[in-house]
């Protein structure tokens, strides 16, 4: 073949190539299209046999499987309507300035400050350490525009219940201060065991404040071992009540009432569970079987598989929070690396926010025990003369690497800390004064000191998102 002929020939191929590379993209996008229009019916198909897979698993079908958790007999969240379901935020706009002062060191005019409070007082809030259990009844069916503000207040109540037992231990009462801090942790394990996730974070963040406090009340007699061994074994005693299984219960039923119900257009990018309230007032919410449209009863489908799949998860790995939360992480990853399906466009959305909610659970588990290590090595420091540098109390699994927690030692101060989700062992130094940055989870002794949010003139209101 002559050289013009080579020329002439070779952008002819190159078209030729050119040609069949966007054809083949074409086809592959127009392939991709036909398996999207059908992957809604297709899945819609096996709604029965899901939905009875999931129930036989023991997952809430309608409302009323939920309310079953809610304990029996008269002792039963009672003083939660007058207390926190008045939809007035508790002590609003006092809480704050007590913190303050108690950081500021004005201890006196803090008790007094706490002991005016009302509506309720802290005794009346601390009486419901002793309730059997406490539910919170809500219309479960408006699914996720189901709102919990009353939490908010659960959390004022037991940081104020920590800042009394602290201000009772400044005044040598250390007896009036266990008692605060085991109607603080009754509180947060109850209120914990509501039957949706945002309750179980809510009720982990309580007992970390009340683990937390546990220290602040060991500070007021830093050299008191008596003082010190007290406090150590009635951390030891605590159980911290996080129940993943039982939060999911909520989680599964919310995204069931939500598809049931969804009256918007749900597309890539633009998945908003608000436009259900636009579309569903309470008097008209579908609140058993499957919903209307093959698009809803597909993603609805996904949903409810998923969760049996989860279900599953943490049941094999209870006991073990190292596994679970390496195995959620797992599992909620593959919804976000997987290719996509418009039906599983939901659960892309939401499955991935869960696996935080296993890593909760395994720091909820590790706090208390680092407290009571901690706590027993300040003992042996007023015995000894020294902290101790080994020991099997430090001997604490870190859910985040699977070996043992770590302990530094800095002249009178002890930590004991695991190194954080970054991987990263930065020596405990965010946990002590001088601020230094990092992710490391734990506690020292002497506990870091607290700031004060507002140095003059009081606050706006109380602390934590309402």
């Amino acid at each position: 073949m002559s050289i013009s002929e080579r020329l002439v020939k070779a952008p002819r191929r190159k078209w030729v190539i050119g040609c069949s590379l966007v054809g083949v993209l074409v086809l592959g996008l127009v392939g991709f299209a036909v398996l999207q229009v059908v992957d809604y019916p297709v899945v819609a198909l096996r709604a029965e046999k899901v939905a009875a897979e999931y129930r036989a698993a023991g997952l809430p079908w309608v409302a009323e499987d939920l309310e079953k958790f809610s304990g029996t007999g008269s002792n039963v969240g009672e003083p939660m309507v007058t207390i926190l379901e008045d939809r007035v935020p508790l002590w609003s706009k006092k809480s704050q300035p007590i913190f303050d002062l108690i950081a500021e060191g004005k201890y006196g005019q803090a008790r007094r400050e706490v002991d005016a409070l009302s509506a309720p007082t802290v005794r009346e809030f601390a009486a419901m350490g002793s309730l059997d259990q406490i539910w919170l009844s809500k219309d479960w069916d408006l699914g996720p525009n189901v709102l919990f503000p009353e939490y908010a207040d659960v959390k004022i109540g037991v940081k104020m219940l920590s800042a009394r037992a602290e201000l009772r231990a400044r005044d040598g009462d250390l007896n009036g201060a266990l008692a605060d801090l085991r109607s603080s942790y009754a509180i947060s394990n109850k209120v914990g065991r509501n039957p949706n996730l945002i309750a179980m974070l809510v009720g982990i963040a309580c007992r970390a404040i009340t683990n937390r406090a546990v220290l602040y009340v060991a500070d007021a007699r830093p050299n008191d071992s008596a003082w010190i061994d007290r406090l150590r074994v009635e951390v030891e005693g605590w159980r911290p009540e996080a129940d993943l299984n039982l939060a999911m219960q909520g989680e599964a039923y919310m995204g069931v009432a939500f598809y049931r119900n969804f009256r918007g257009r749900i597309v890539p990018g633009s998945f908003d569970f608000e436009e259900a309230a636009r579309y569903n007032p309470s008097d008209r919410l579908k609140r058993s079987g499957f919903p209307e449209g093959v698009m809803n009863r597909a993603m609805m489908v996904r949903h409810m598989e998923a969760h049996v799949d989860m279900q599953k998860i943490v049941k094999k790995f209870e006991g073990d929070p190292v596994g679970m939360t390496r195995a959620l992480d797992k599992f909620t990853a593959s919804f976000e690396s997987g290719p996509l399906k418009l039906s599983q466009l939901g659960n892309r959305v939401l499955f991935p926010v869960y696996s935080q909610a296993g890593e909760a659970v395994a720091k909820d588990e590790m706090m208390p025990k680092i407290a009571a290590a901690v706590l027993w090595a300040r003992g042996e420091k007023i015995r000894t003369g020294s902290y101790p540098k080994s020991g099997k109390r430090y001997e604490i699994i870190d859910f985040h690497t699977g070996d043992f927690v770590k302990v530094k030692i800095i002249g009178e101060r002890i930590v004991v800390y695991s190194i954080g989700k970054d991987g990263v062992d930065q020596g405990g130094a965010n946990l002590l004064d001088y601020g230094g940055k990092g992710d490391d989870l734990g506690e020292a002794f002497p506990p870091k000191k607290r700031e004060a949010i507002v140095k003059s003139g009081g606050s706006s209101g109380g602390p934590g998102p309402r």
